[in-house]
């Protein structure tokens, strides 16, 4: 509970509506208001109500019914007509609802009245002299008219906002020392990563420096940036050279990509060390390799499969070997050397 708003009253002169009246049972709930008061009210659907209401028709079942507005405001301190209409018989002056909410603050003690009027003609004259103060809301001059509800909302906010003192939720940016500093902070850290090879050093400086100070960081997400920079500056970059998985070059030229039917097939089979054979005249050129073995290529015409024959150290024609897969071996990695 909060004592400062346990002591504020929402008055509704001659409600007519239901629903409105549900709708206005939320709007006190969500913002920390209980008490509510109805004068002279029409009969009201119940059911209409607590659907409007939801979960907040108990403000409705605690309510308390007057016949008139100057005993719904009995023990008051401050009372103030919610209006936006001014004139010779109503008040000389209005006041905001930030402005009602801080007056209503300096009061130690005493009840508030905060009233409102009927739905579709407010409140009338008679009415707004009951009260102490007038109120209005700031709308557009084209359509300045607002729901019951929805003025209720708006003064319970002004209130509920008071109410909080200090405790707003927002915080206090670091100061122009503190970015100075985180700035040199992510400066070493590309200094270490060796960023500034082909950058320039004030130019990202700057860089840094004005988006930090616009985005007007809290103390605590200033210190966490300042970690993530200096762990950056201790990773080790990894070995270029190491786990390099460029694809070696096969018989001058990259791997088929995959999915791409392979036209090239290679002889695993062994012969002498100095064996080597070219293509016949009217082929294409042929390729011997290996230390210890003659491993041939013979691009020329192909099987049936797409794939070329195979000739052997001895010249005898062999099925067409599947590369990395030769019968009854594992596949060798080292194509084409």
């Amino acid at each position: 509970m909060n004592s400062r708003l346990d002591r504020v009253r929402v008055v509704l002169a001659r409600p007519e509506g239901a629903r409105n009246v549900g709708a206005v049972c939320r709007a006190m709930k969500s913002m920390g208001l209980t008490q509510l008061v109805l004068v002279s009210p029409t009969w009201f659907d119940q059911d209409e109500v607590y659907q409007a209401a939801i979960h907040a028709r108990e403000i409705y079942d605690g309510a308390k019914r007057f016949y008139c507005l100057g005993d719904a405001l009995a023990g008051t301190v401050l009372s103030a007509g919610i209006t936006r209409r001014r004139g010779a018989r109503r008040k000389w002056f209005s006041l905001l609802p930030e402005e009602l909410a801080e007056k209503a603050a300096s009061l130690a003690e005493g009840e508030i009245a905060l009233v409102f009027g009927n739905e579709r003609t407010g409140l009338s004259d008679e009415e707004l002299n009951h009260c102490n103060v007038a109120c209005h809301i700031p709308s557009s001059p084209d359509f300045p008219s607002l729901n019951l509800s929805h003025a209720v909302q708006v003064v319970a906010y002004a209130f509920w906002r008071r109410s909080l003192g200090e405790k707003t939720g927002g915080y206090e940016p670091v100061a122009r020392e503190e970015v100075d500093h985180l700035v040199s902070v992510i400066h070493d850290s590309l200094e270490a990563m060796h960023y500034f090879k082909s950058a320039d050093r004030f130019h990202t400086d700057r860089y840094f420096r004005d988006i930090l100070a616009r985005a007007s960081l809290s103390v605590r997400e200033a210190r966490h940036m300042e970690k993530i920079f200096r762990k950056l500056q201790y990773l080790k970059a990894p070995d270029e050279e190491e786990g390099a998985s460029a694809a070696e070059p096969f018989l001058g030229g990259n791997l088929p990509p995959v999915g791409v039917p392979n036209r090239m097939a290679v002889d695993l089979s062994v012969g002498p060390a100095d064996a080597e054979e070219t293509a016949p005249d009217g082929e294409e050129g042929g390729l011997s390799i290996g230390p210890g073995g003659a491993v041939e290529q013979a691009l020329g015409a192909g099987a049936d499969n797409g794939c070329p024959a195979v000739k052997s150290a001895g010249g005898e024609d062999t099925a067409p070997a599947v590369l990395g897969e030769p019968d009854g071996e594992e596949g060798d990695s080292r194509h084409g050397r």
